[in-house]
């Protein structure tokens, strides 16, 4: 049995991008700045396909990589 899970949406944009676009999502503020346990994280993307390069977590944004990363 899985608890139920909390939802966060982010939407990124109203069309998919034409080019590729680095997106950062702040889960500290999107949870209401409330501690959480990532045990699952499910992407989707309403209405068409989406890609995902990387999906990275961390305490801090300081501690992510300065710039955007060299595109695919």
């Amino acid at each position: 049995h899985w608890p139920e899970g909390i939802v966060a949406t982010h939407q990124v944009a109203d069309r998919p991008p034409v080019n590729w676009t680095v997106v950062r999502s702040d889960l500290w503020e999107m949870f209401h700045q409330q501690p959480v346990r990532i045990q699952c994280l499910n992407l989707v993307a309403v209405g068409g396909g989406a890609l995902f390069d990387q999906i990275l977590l961390a305490r801090h944004a300081e501690d992510l990589p300065a710039g955007p990363p060299s595109p695919p």
